[in-house]
């Protein structure tokens, strides 16, 4: 369960998950701008670690710069396991 599964007059008195880069303190902005849910930030999905995570819409978002995914092919045979436990994942290239 994440902060946003709580009714709103719970909400406020729960913290919000840490982040880890400006991008993803950016991408929390974009949401709450645009009006769209916040995503659990750094959740464990599947056994991995994933920047921004919807559950009700098995949704993944990685967010970070190539810095900190510098290994093409182990961030392939993530994606693949990603998948087949049934997510939807997109990466967003940060500004490094």
């Amino acid at each position: 369960m994440s902060r946003d599964d709580l009714p709103a007059r719970l909400q406020r008195g729960q913290p919000e998950r840490p982040t880890r880069s400006a991008f993803e303190d950016a991408f929390r902005a974009f949401c709450t701008r645009h009006h769209l849910p916040q995503p659990e930030i750094n959740a464990i999905v599947a056994g991995y670690e994933v920047d921004a995570y919807w559950p009700a819409h098995n949704l993944i978002a990685e967010l970070d710069g190539e810095q900190f995914h510098d290994d093409f092919e182990s961030d392939r045979a993530k994606d693949a396991d990603l998948l087949e436990a049934g997510t939807e994942s997109s990466a967003s290239p940060g500004t490094d």
